[in-house]
């Protein structure tokens, strides 16, 4: 999961859910696949050595014949035609992150020259995302002007939010998302994961593939855990990189992405203890960290290069963001920047974007998957105390306590309410995690894999996304080759080592 961290959302308006449906309760019927049409493959106008085009599918899926969007997709075509299996479809999680562009990127080279050679490799834009009727909302937005830096920081450092700012911002988010809505028309309220699950099945059919061969990382494996739900009898291969766990409570939710990110922070930690490459290795990472985040919260911490004021939000969620690849001496570099830093003054911030109308991509996704209400201001400091008795350092995940804020009245439904997975009669599927990964928890992963009978491959590493990583080496991109071609998954328990540092 690599949502947008609350400090993000101090710009940009926010995202939720108010009414709570059943999960799978009224199971909506897929486009039988005689009905599909194959993609009218072009040249992308931006891309010509990838092919582009769309599909047409429901707004919703309940009512085949209603209203349609069209779903883009982009193809690189199999490099061995003769030896070609079918395609490979691919997302690149987000939630809100386009596959057309990852694809017309270099998002294929994730993928061994074994599996490029047979399979075409097919990237989409989930619906609401991108060239697929893109969500659409004011910026800043009323949110904008309730979010401010203070109350970030006080979220960030623990002392919660009051009642009236609470009210505040749940009234804010009912405003934007009633623009979002004006500004984006019905697929505002069709944004949940068993929608895109339908939009998947659509793909598959217009490809001309029998069954899904299908890669998935971070929120992208939540479709993958869903289709394989929903539609067992067509799965081929689901390889799902870096795991979502759907059946998880608010309180658990917030809890295990502090200790991920806390614990990724402690392996930061022992790398400088015992590098030479790290920059603050004498003053020591934790003493430091410690010391800067003192300093930000006096309001006396400031970027020698930018002169801005680094708050506590600031720091914090920055420092989380250099944990995700990892880029542990970039961090270091940073970390040393700001602690030699003398400035005691700080350049007024930018002035803040003018009311437009611009892309949200993640705007409702998260909030029609996740029911993460909060009855009052009590139960946020209760969520935030638990989460700083796991994560010291770290005290709270950005991006999980974001995205929780940003759904609080949301006016869409969560359609996808948490549950646990049930999985009957589905083919073999290989997750892989790494075991300190600081956006989807390892944790999430064994529960995953726990509740569906997946085959877990563990990378003893570090960092969010697993396949195509060069830190993971051979041993996962061979056992990826091996199972996209020839389904063979590993051992139960089998593990990949991390390299020495």
């Amino acid at each position: 999961m690599r949502n947008r961290s609350l400090v993000a959302l101090a710009v940009t308006a926010a995202l939720t859910a108010t009414g709570v449906l059943p999960a799978y309760a009224s199971p909506a019927p897929s486009v039988p696949s005689s009905s599909v049409k194959s993609p009218d493959w072009k040249p992308c106008k931006d891309e010509p050595e990838v092919d582009c085009a769309k599909i047409s599918v429901p707004v919703d899926w309940s009512k085949p014949n209603g209203e349609k969007i069209k779903i883009a997709l982009a193809r690189r075509p199999a490099t061995d035609p003769g030896r070609r299996i079918g395609s490979l479809v691919y997302n690149p999680g987000g939630p809100g992150a386009s596959g057309v562009d990852m694809l017309k990127g270099s998002g294929a080279e994730a993928f061994s020259k074994k599996i490029r050679s047979q399979f075409d490799i097919v990237g989409f834009d989930p619906r609401g995302v991108g060239s697929s009727a893109a969500v659409k909302c004011p910026v800043p937005g009323v949110r904008g002007t309730v979010l401010t830096e203070d109350l970030i920081d006080a979220v960030f450092t623990g002392k919660s939010l009051n009642e009236q700012q609470l009210r505040l911002i749940k009234k804010a988010n009912q405003q934007d998302g009633r623009a979002c809505r004006q500004e984006s028309g019905k697929v505002l309220e069709f944004l949940d994961n068993q929608s895109v699950v339908r939009d998947i099945d659509a793909i598959r059919a217009a490809l001309g593939d029998e069954k899904l061969t299908f890669y998935g990382v971070s929120y992208g494996t939540l479709m993958g855990q869903q289709y394989a739900q929903l539609f067992p009898d067509r799965v081929r291969a689901l390889l799902l990189d870096s795991n979502m766990d759907h059946s998880l409570p608010l309180r658990a939710f917030l809890v295990s992405e502090a200790k991920a990110a806390q614990d990724s922070f402690d392996e930061y930690v022992k790398w400088c203890d015992t590098s030479t490459e790290c920059a603050v290795h004498q003053q020591g990472a934790r003493k430091t960290f410690a010391q800067l985040r003192t300093r930000a919260a006096q309001g006396k911490l400031v970027d020698p290069d930018s002169e801005e004021k680094v708050g506590s939000s600031t720091l914090l969620d920055s420092t989380q963001s250099y944990l995700l690849s990892p880029s542990w001496e970039q961090l270091s570099t940073w970390h040393a920047k700001l602690a030699e830093s003398k400035a005691s003054a700080a350049k007024a911030a930018a002035p803040g974007a003018s009311e437009q109308s611009v892309e949200k991509t993640a705007d409702g996704i998260f909030c029609a998957d996740w029911n993460v209400q909060l009855p009052n201001a009590a139960a946020l400091r209760g969520h935030l105390k638990a989460s700083a008795a796991v994560a010291p350092d770290m005290r709270v995940s950005g991006q999980a306590i974001g995205a929780v804020l940003s759904c609080q009245n949301w006016p869409t439904p969560v359609r996808n309410p948490q549950a646990p997975m049930i999985w009957n009669n589905v083919p073999p599927v290989l997750m892989v995690n790494s075991r300190f990964d600081p956006s989807t928890p390892y944790e999430w992963a064994q529960n995953a894999a726990r509740q569906s009978g997946a085959t877990l491959l563990t990378y003893e590493g570090w960092g969010h996304g697993v396949v195509g990583s060069k830190a993971a080496g051979s041993c996962v991109a061979n056992a990826v080759t091996g199972y996209l071609v020839d389904l063979k998954t590993p051992a139960a328990g089998a593990t990949c080592p991390a390299p020495k540092l």
